[in-house]
């Protein structure tokens, strides 16, 4: 300030009096004031319950309608128009389609690169733009390998649900955070000495739980004595009784035993007598300067009494068991997938920057508010409502998750634990101008109920989600989904199909026709195949005969398949099965069928690269940079590399690998060996010092052989120049240019150098004769494989056709049996009329006759 020549309190007036006339001629805020608490409250449930109103009216019925279909069933079909007595069978085209999508689309995120890098910051000083470049491919390699896969284990699980949730349901949801966590871990160390429990308990981090106290079972020391004295005599042995002589006792040496010991008051040889003891000397035989020094230290030894005492033994050592808990305070990126159903997007949206509102709403207890700070008591939440209709699980989610999905209940509120209630939890992200200075700011508000009322709120950069639609519609948040392209081909295809089968089912077992009055209803309508139905005379009951007319309709399954193919991508083609195409004379057709076919498939993979994972990978960079404060030492290709994100720069951008167009795996390692080749030639001829090619590059070449063919870690086969010291490096780079100038000597000794010329040609024919090896064997295996598919499918036509002339061969018998039914039917009605007339003619005369005899017996 000094330096600036103003005081800080002038600076300070002056910079408040230039806000202050920066805000005058403003006109741009909405009240010319921030809002209140009660304003900005109101402004977030309008916008919410708007958000959410929007969201249930025109979104809801259509993803729970795409959920049903993904399930194999046909809501809006069979939900009035389904009879018991038809076929039901559902052709699952959604489900199949979208099966068909998600492996080519998780190969292409989790392939070896994976799907974006970050891109170094430009810098016109070469140093300051080599150590950019440096930290990009650090913080690729650390996104890729470390915070996707170590940190967040389950982020394979994940791209499958949101992906799964994109192409069934329109949009899949990302989400990213720090998250910090605090875990006990308990231990138990044993055997430990006063020193090192005192040592281990004064640890900060420490909490002792349990305290044992035990003393090792030692035998008992004897007493020691002093510096400067003697060990005190044994003990007498033990005196035989007067008159007794021990046993084995004997006189002198020479005698026999039992012989008299000698005169009385003989002392028997041996060292001479102890004299007896006395109190000792002041001094009791110890230095003065060594008493001077026990006397300053006795405190010290336990047991030390004056000049010429005994020690007494030390006390035996104790010894501890401790039982303690250490809180370990933890950091880490978390990515996590939303359900699209959880997610709230103003109406007006066009993406994730381009809201005004969007958020997550989830069922949370109230232990879960207190534990992550967001209340400190379950009285604060009593007054969120509990809607039933709000609270309860939408209809999404019960046609997500038909067997766990209920209603708020009592289960829910149990009024015995006020912390296991159940409130809506929200976090919404709103841009609005909160301040009143006529610039809306992004805010993050935690909301809780169904009113959303306000707990927490807090200005961010950023919207810490995610995005993922695979056929977005243009200046509009919600796209479409593969449900959307082919729900309608389900629902045909299923209707044909259940024609055919219904079709089939009536010629099998076709419809009778019965005389009334002359069958036994009850047997005909038994459905036994060894039935016995009683009827009064031959023929009364009669199958009404349907032809199978099913085949006509197969030509339409095909077409609506085509039509599948070319709405997604997603056919026999792709997966190289199809005949048709597998059985084209060279390799070129089918590589141009298969990367038409691929080519959808490869948009949706672009696009969610370059919307969704772009901005994951730049908001994943941000957190780590804002809250990782400590370095890290991580393994980046094998090799451990400590990293310090504060250096990295925020600014680095993210763009989508080059993955798309390569063609398949088997390609891919066909163009890495010929560049290998080339690379292996120009080092040979031009050595390590070429200006084509470097060391590390073939290097580099190596590694990505090793991680087409599926391994990830090259580290295991070949070593990383790159990764290597200098010093190693140039060692390295020398033995082998010695090892080729040998092996170049050791060829051309003798002989003529040859010609550039010819071996060049002779280079390019082994190339060209390799190129045609390899189509051949392409050809052969593709042809082998059509054969195969035409052989089974020869077979299948031929079954089907012995099926349908057996069919039509017992649908004729049956009829040539109906009409010799119908025609000795009519022979014995027409035998058993002519008989009655007849017999009614015989009948007549003889009536006539016995009239005309009693005419004539009357006359005479």
């Amino acid at each position: 300030m000094a330096e600036l020549g103003v005081a800080p309190e002038e600076l300070f007036e002056k910079t408040e009096d230039k806000k202050s006339d920066d805000k005058k001629p403003r006109k741009a805020g909405r009240l010319g004031r921030a809002m209140n608490d009660e304003e900005f409250q109101g402004l977030v449930f309008d916008w919410a319950t708007d958000a959410r109103n929007y969201i249930d009216e025109f979104l809801m019925l259509s993803r729970q309608e795409a959920t049903q279909y993904y399930k194999g069933h046909l809501p809006d079909v069979d939900l009035g128009s389904a009879q018991e007595d038809r076929s039901q069978a559902v052709l699952s085209e959604v489900r199949d389609t979208v099966l068909g999508i998600m492996p080519d689309l998780l190969r292409i995120f989790f392939s070896s690169d994976g799907a974006v890098e970050f891109r170094p910051v430009p810098s016109t000083d070469p140093e300051k733009f080599a150590q950019n470049k440096a930290y990009a491919t650090q913080a690729t390699c650390y996104f890729r390998d470390v915070v996707l896969r170590i940190d967040n284990p389950e982020f394979f699980s994940t791209c499958h649900d949101v992906f799964q949730d994109a192409l069934v349901r329109k949009t899949g949801f990302l989400r990213w955070q720090w998250e910090k966590t605090k875990k006990a871990v308990f231990s138990t160390h044993t055997g430990l000495s006063e020193e090192q429990a005192h040592a281990l308990a004064a640890d900060d981090e420490v909490e002792v739980v349990s305290v044992r106290t035990y003393e090792l079972d030692m035998p008992p020391l004897p007493p020691q004595p002093a510096y400067g004295m003697t060990a005190p005599p044994p003990p007498p042995p033990p005196q035989p009784p007067p008159g007794s002589v021990p046993p084995g006792a004997g006189g002198p040496p020479g005698m026999p035993p039992g012989a008299p010991a000698g005169p009385a008051g003989a002392a028997p040889p041996g060292p001479p007598p102890m004299p007896p003891p006395g109190p000792p000397d002041a001094s009791g035989g110890v230095p003065p300067e060594v008493l001077a020094s026990l006397a300053g230290s006795q405190s010290l030894l336990p047991g030390l009494g004056g000049p010429g005492q005994m020690l007494a033994p030390p006390p035996p050592p104790k010894f501890y068991d401790l039982r303690i808990k250490r809180v370990k305070k933890t950091g880490a990126l978390k990515v996590r997938g939303v359900p699209c159903e959880a997610m709230i997007v103003a109406r007006r949206g066009q993406s994730v920057d381009e809201t005004t509102l969007l958020g997550m709403t989830e069922d949370k207890t109230v232990g879960d508010f207190i534990a992550e700070g967001w209340v400190d008591d379950a009285e604060e939440l009593r007054d969120c409502d509990r809607d039933t209709l709000n609270d309860g699980d939408n209809w999404e989610t019960i046609s997500r998750r038909p067997g766990e999905s209920t209603s708020l209940g009592i289960a829910d509120d149990p009024p015995s634990d006020p912390s296991m209630r159940i409130v809506k939890y929200g976090e919404l992200y709103v841009t609005a101008d909160r301040d009143g200075d006529g610039i809306p700011e992004l805010i993050r508000v935690i909301t809780a109920g169904t009113q959303y009322k306000i707990l927490d709120e807090e200005a961010v950069d950023e919207i810490p989600f995610a995005a993922l639609c695979p056929y977005p519609e243009a200046f509009t948040f919600f796209g479409e989904s593969v449900t959307d392209l082919t729900k309608d081909i389900q629902r045909i295809k299923s209707r044909i199909l259940r024609d055919c089968l219904d079709s089939l089912a009536q010629s099998v077992q076709p419809q009778m026709g019965v005389v009334e009055g002359q069958v036994n209803l009850d047997d005909v309508l038994n459905s036994d195949t060894s039935k016995i139905v009683r009827m009064r005379q031959a023929g009364m009951v009669q199958p009404i005969v349907t032809p199978f007319v099913g085949k006509e309709a197969l030509p339409v399954l095909d077409f609506m398949t085509q039509v599948r193919e070319n709405r997604t991508g997603q056919s026999d083609a792709s997966a190289g099965l199809d005949p048709a195409v597998l059985q084209s004379s060279t390799a070129s057709a089918v590589h141009a069928t298969l990367t038409k076919a691929q080519s959808r498939i490869e948009m949706v993979a672009r696009i969610f690269a370059e919307t969704g994972f772009t901005r994951l990978f730049r908001g994943m960079l941000h957190e780590t940079v804002k809250n990782m404060d400590t370095p890290r030492t991580v393994l980046l290709y094998g090799t451990p590399v400590t990293i310090d994100p504060r250096q990295w720069d925020v600014e680095m951008s993210v763009m989508p690998l080059p993955m798309f167009g390569k063609g398949s795996t088997q390609d891919q390692l066909g163009y890495l060996t010929q560049i290998l080749q080339k690379q292996e030639q120009l080092l040979q001829e031009l050595g390590f010092d070429n200006p084509f090619v470097t060391p590390d590059q073939y290097s580099y070449t190596l590694k990505k052989i090793v991680e087409t063919a599926g391994w990830h870690n090259a580290a295991c086969f070949f070593n990383d120049l790159e990764q290597m010291d200098a010093q190693t490096k140039q060692a390295a780079l020398q033995k082998l240019s010695q090892a080729m100038a040998a092996k170049a000597q050791a060829a051309g000794a003798g002989k003529t150098g040859p010609d550039p010329a010819i071996e060049q040609a002779k280079l390019a024919s082994n190339e060209k004769i390799e190129g045609m090896k390899m189509q051949l064997e392409q050809i052969k295996a593709q042809n082998d494989m059509a054969l195969e598919a035409m052989k089974i499918k020869a077979q299948m036509q031929l079954q089907l056709l012995q099926m349908h002339m057996d069919h039509q061969q017992a649908i004729d018998q049956a009829m040539v049996d109906h009409h010799s039914n119908q025609l000795n039917s009519m022979v014995d009605a027409h035998v058993t009329h002519h008989g009655n007339v007849m017999a009614n003619a015989v009948k007549l005369q003889v009536a006539k006759m016995a009239k005309a005899n009693g005419a004539a017996n009357d006359a005479h």
